[in-house]
């Protein structure tokens, strides 16, 4: 679909940023999880969109090596969903990312605090960015 993408190129930029400053442990709250959308949106339509965008990240992730140890993703509001992609994504033969991923439910920014206190190159990424 057109959504997808462009939100597949929103996060390819995201995530090529990272790589261009030698990020290897991101920490991100997931966009497009339904805190901004309209009070009226149907609970299908809301769970369609967050499926588009957590979809986005896990094929990229599973597709282009952006030099990632972990990134840290809390899902909010899709946390069902991203489990279920996650798991449905595992349950094939091999390891379909080219990095760890750690679903989480942190403030993004008090955890790329902890990572950068131990040291890790660490960055995070919040709506308002």
């Amino acid at each position: 679909s057109d959504l997808k993408r462009r939100i597949t190129e929103v996060y390819h930029l995201i995530y090529s940023a990272c790589k261009e400053k030698e990020i290897k442990y991101p920490s991100f709250i997931a966009l497009g999880l339904g805190i901004f959308f309209p009070k009226n949106i149907s609970n299908n339509l809301a769970k369609d969109i967050r499926c588009v965008y957590m979809e986005a990240q896990f094929e990229l992730l599973a597709s282009v090596d952006y030099d990632f140890h972990t990134v840290f993703l809390n899902p909010g509001p899709a946390w069902d969903e991203a489990i279920q992609l996650w798991k449905d994504l595992h349950s094939s033969e091999n390891h379909p990312f080219r990095c760890h991923i750690k679903l989480h439910r942190k403030d993004v920014k008090i955890l790329a605090s902890e990572l950068a206190r131990a040291g890790k190159r660490t960055c995070c990424l919040v709506p308002s960015d």
